[in-house]
């Protein structure tokens, strides 16, 4: 880790103001010292920023040289807390007796860290895991710290009888819309992508309990559709009674193979889709009552 001191027309911290010179700490870390694009964007110590007094012949500022140690660490190493030692005053005072000459000084400091920022490695067709996703679609966010617990929505989550977009803090943004979020975990969370149009790149963000994730990727398109499957192999189906569909060895005593012409029941998770499949059902249906009349 690495601190500095710089320069700057009021604090950095507080956004535009004065328009008076002053100094603040600085501080970037790394995790390779042999390569220069390693550190980190550097970061102001909030509350270190005082204004450059310069009446006594000498830009004085309480914090030049600041470095910090930690007692009772072992060397090289500081702790969560210790001591911030540092510089102030001029070289040889002032004649005037309004600037000291240069002493040492310290204060303490305590480090604390924010929740771990949440970090998004796939986006992807809650079934069927494919990497392209499409409006009223559930897809599956998978990841690292993307939830402080595991639940899905319940009915109290419904306001208004309106679908959630946040559970314990837990929201995602595709395209900039909110989506619905159903299930939350640390390493995924399951969301109804919003019905907005979206197609080409499109970014997924997620976040917990106030952080953001960096923001993902993901290729859209109008339909995404996708069939549930009991593993990797045999799509989800069930017969008329309400008993599945599959090899009589899939699940031995439970499934069982549909015969030809039999009518059947598929799950998918495109809502266009299944409007289409009702719609087909519908003109069947009719087409079978026209058939029975003649």
């Amino acid at each position: 880790m690495l601190l500095f001191t710089c320069r700057s027309d009021n604090d950095p911290a507080a956004g535009p103001g004065t328009g008076h010179s002053g100094d603040a700490w600085f501080y970037s870390t790394s995790t390779n010292l042999s390569d220069p694009t390693k550190w980190t964007t550097p970061q102001e110590i909030i509350g270190s920023w005082s204004e450059t007094d310069s009446t006594g012949g000498c830009p004085s500022y309480k914090g030049w040289y600041p470095t910090w140690m930690s007692l009772g660490a072992k060397p090289g190493h500081i702790s969560t807390s210790g001591h911030v030692f540092y510089l102030w005053g001029c070289e040889t005072g002032a004649a005037d007796g309004t600037a000291p000459n240069r002493q040492f000084s310290s204060r303490m400091f305590t480090i604390t860290t924010g929740p771990p920022e949440p970090s998004i490695s796939v986006v992807a067709n809650a079934e069927g895991q494919s990497p392209v996703i499409a409006p009223k679609t559930w897809i599956a966010i998978q990841g690292s710290n993307l939830a402080p617990d595991t639940r899905t929505w319940i009915a109290s989550d419904f306001v208004n009888g309106q679908m959630p977009t946040r559970l314990d803090g837990v929201s995602a943004t595709v395209s900039g819309k909110s989506a619905f979020v159903y299930y939350i975990s640390p390493t995924q969370v399951n969301v109804l992508t919003p019905p907005d149009a979206m197609n080409g790149s499109v970014n997924v963000v997620l976040t917990n309990n106030g952080t953001a994730s960096a923001a993902f990727i993901s290729q859209a398109q109008p339909i995404s559709t996708s069939l549930f499957v009991f593993d990797a192999t045999h799509v989800i189906g069930v017969h008329m009674d309400g008993t599945d569909i599959g090899p009589t060895t899939l699940y031995p005593g439970l499934t069982t193979p549909a015969k030809p012409g039999e009518t059947m029941v598929l799950f998918a998770t495109a809502s266009d889709l299944l409007l289409r499949l009702l719609s087909a059902d519908r003109r069947f249906n009719r087409e079978l009552c026209r058939r029975r009349r003649q």
